[in-house]
């Protein structure tokens, strides 16, 4: 692709500037292991009509309903150790594939068409009080409730992403493209995305945003850097920010204590973190 891009550029930038925005907007299959499996076949499997096409989704449980968003080149079962705990709550779980990911149709997809699917799917489910995003999740969802939808009253995004220029830097250096390449590749995306890309910056968003949100990003992520949740959670009206180590930015779905913290968080008890914080401020005003 850097060769191609290098020498089809200059003489024919449309059909370069197309085929290297398919290749952007191309999520990376990712198989089902065994515990995905088996998570998906013990839950109740429905679709969801979006923009023509149809979304997996599947259900867990009975009670107010939390929605569990994956990320770029994820799926949905990616959260499945989130749902025992949950449904152990009262809670309902309900996981989708998102466009062009998983069993959903689509072959490309982009953080516009991403969003609008977080919103069909708050669309078709009801009494939805919680969303728990990864990764691009989580921007699709800020996305979502900021143009397309209201949505529940708590949040919990996990390892999220705070601008997806930054995905283009990424692919401009990746490729190696020239700037000029790069300028008409971002207005493509944003054509199929149809949202320009400087109004979707979470630091803009957050503070228009009313619901609590709990932010959840380890200092060792390398794919979306800890800086961007700290960003985002310092942006945000009601948020604070969990901080963990050494777990990346996948097997923090994995790790037990990131998934009390959220499910305690979702189901209307403090995490640990926030608790320790009001107790500090209650004794400081007792000192007073």
């Amino acid at each position: 692709m850097r060769h191609g891009a290098r020498v089809f550029g200059p003489v024919a930038p449309g059909l370069t500037t197309r085929v290297l925005a398919d290749l952007f907007c191309t999520p990376r299959p990712r198989p089902l292991d065994d515990g995905q499996r088996t998570a998906l076949s013990r839950g109740e499997r429905f679709t969801i009509d979006h923009e023509g096409g149809r979304l997996d989704a599947w259900s867990y449980g009975e009670g107010p309903a939390v929605l569990l968003v994956h990320g770029w080149a994820g799926r949905g079962a990616q959260l499945h150790h989130f749902i025992e705990p949950l449904v152990a709550r009262g809670r309902r779980v309900v996981l989708f594939d998102a466009p062009a990911h998983g069993a959903s149709d689509g072959s490309t997809t982009n953080l516009g068409d991403f969003a609008r699917s977080v919103a069909a799917a708050l669309g078709s489910v009801d009494d939805v009080e919680a969303i728990i995003a990864h990764s691009m999740g989580g921007a699709s969802t800020a996305v979502a409730l900021a143009r397309f939808i209201e949505g529940p009253g708590r949040l919990v995004f996990i390892a999220p992403p705070v601008h997806p220029s930054a995905w283009i830097a990424r692919f401009q250096e990746m490729i190696d493209l020239s700037d000029e390449l790069t300028a008409r590749l971002t207005a493509e995306v944003e054509r199929r995305a149809r949202i320009p890309l400087d109004e979707v910056h979470a630091t803009d968003i957050a503070p228009s945003m009313s619901a609590r949100l709990l932010v959840i990003h380890d200092r060792d992520d390398r794919e979306v850097p800890y800086d961007s949740g700290r960003t985002i959670a310092g942006a945000w009206p009601r948020a604070e920010l969990l901080t963990t180590e050494g777990l990346g930015h996948n097997r923090i779905l994995r790790d037990s204590e990131v998934i009390d913290a959220a499910v305690r968080f979702v189901a209307g008890y403090q995490s640990k973190e926030s608790q320790e914080n009001q107790e500090n401020q209650e004794n400081q005003g007792n000192r007073s």
